[in-house]
């Protein structure tokens, strides 16, 4: 088995979520909010997971942007489905960092996902194809887009209004994949590793967040639903509202549209650890759960 450079995973780690940060400014001082409420600062913050988009076609999926965490030594894991959504997704595991260690609680998670370009209209999937083929020219070039952060895929290609509006009429991940190309759409803090005062339990994280002096929008809380709660009851997710980002088209003008949002997760421990007096990252909850997924996708969506 290959040795893995714990440091390149690091140094990776952080140049995504330096350039996420440095693109979202609600991402960024919800972030700085807990960590003026922890001892130790921005050290007391740690990533629960990365998460990342992408299309399906012409080897622009998942697999392509897999390639940048594979060569880190990361695992894959299971796949999730959204028929309603068009999407497919797989999640995958860091490495060990010593024979029995806890690789979850040394580097983050990671989370990619497709549209399936194939059921969405014919108009939509020309539109995903005409850029697609175009990133499909450049060896490498979904991978390297996606290692750099915060770069399209498409070539010489920039996307038009048109095919914006074509995409988010029937899909707004897909509209949002077109703009944004392959950059982070979102990290998730690891809420149960917070000691930050006032924020160690997820409802105390979006109590903290939501109300004042900071007042973040989060993803549900217009029908009370803005904590998502797997079936077990071991998993629980919540999200912000996207940010809005300004972007230049083509064929000319400029519009606001989604861009990313910043995400929480809490991991209980598993039934037979909870009497434990330590709990690691390996006895909690482990892995991404559909019902939770799905809604948190449409952090993204436009609000009307």
């Amino acid at each position: 088995m290959a040795s893995v450079d714990h440091d390149a995973i690091r140094a990776t780690v952080s140049r995504f979520v330096e350039a996420y940060l440095a693109r979202n400014p609600t991402a960024r001082a919800a972030v700085d909010a807990l960590a003026s409420a922890a001892p130790n600062g921005a050290a007391d913050v740690h990533w629960d997971h990365l998460a990342f988009r992408s299309f399906d076609r012409d080897g622009c999926g998942v697999d392509a942007v897999a390639r940048v965490f594979l060569d880190l030594g990361y695992v894959p894991r299971d796949e999730l489905r959204f028929p309603k959504k068009k999407l497919l997704a797989r999640w995958y595991a860091p490495p060990d960092p010593d024979p029995g260690g806890d690789p979850c609680a040394t580097h983050p998670r990671v989370f990619i996902s497709h549209v399936l370009a194939d059921r969405l209209s014919p108009a939509a999937r020309d539109v995903v194809a005409k850029y697609t083929t175009a990133a499909a020219e450049v060896p490498g070039a979904i991978a390297s887009a996606a290692a750099a952060g915060s770069r399209r895929p498409w070539g010489a290609l920039v996307p038009t209004r048109e095919d914006y509006e074509t995409l988010a009429a029937e899909s707004e991940y897909a509209a949002w994949v077109l703009v944004h190309g392959y950059s982070l759409n979102h990290v998730a803090v690891s809420v149960h590793r917070l000691v930050a005062e006032g924020a160690k339990r997820m409802d105390d994280v979006n109590a903290l967040l939501s109300g004042p002096p900071y007042g973040f929008a989060l993803n549900g809380a217009e029908d009370d639903s803005v904590v998502k709660v797997s079936p077990d009851g071991l998993l629980r997710q919540s999200s912000t509202v996207a940010d809005v980002a300004s972007v230049t088209f083509e064929d000319g003008g400029a519009l606001d549209v989604p861009s990313c949002y910043v995400e929480f997760a809490e991991r209980l421990p598993l039934p037979q650890f909870a009497g434990d007096a330590t709990i690691t990252e390996a006895k909690r909850r482990d892995g991404f759960e559909v019902g939770n997924a799905d809604p948190i996708f449409e952090s993204t969506n436009a609000r009307k």
